[in-house]
């Protein structure tokens, strides 16, 4: 907010006649993965046998629904097929890597379930 305020004075100083506003209609707060550790091993194990590769975790600038998720207490990851224009007309995702996603998710709960059901 403080960056668009910040624009705003800018377009102020060159048009005088400018007025704008900022007003907040809807916050949430940003999702961070906590408590998703043991998750993240078998998410981990599961993308490399699948797809042969290294796997490091990286932030998303970005909302979701892992948020309410994680809130109540369900360890929760952020994960898809690569693609584009997100919730755009032209919106697109990789076909065989939707199909290699719904191997490692499949293979992810199952995995995750044993070992959840082992430590209770």
């Amino acid at each position: 907010m403080a960056e668009i305020q910040e624009i705003f004075e800018e377009v102020k100083k060159k048009y005088p006649d400018f007025n704008g506003e900022i007003r907040v209609k809807l916050a949430r707060d940003p999702f961070e993965a906590k408590g998703h550790e043991a998750l993240w091993e078998v998410l981990v194990a599961q993308i490399q046998a699948e797809c042969g590769i290294e796997v490091e975790p990286a932030g998303e600038n970005a909302w979701g629904d892992a948020a309410i998720f994680q809130a109540a207490g369900i360890p929760t990851l952020m994960l898809g097929a690569r693609g584009d224009n997100f919730h755009a007309p032209q919106e697109w995702v990789s076909i065989s890597e939707l199909g290699m996603l719904i191997n490692i998710l499949q293979k992810t709960v199952e995995q995750f379930c044993v070992l959840r059901s082992l430590s209770t």
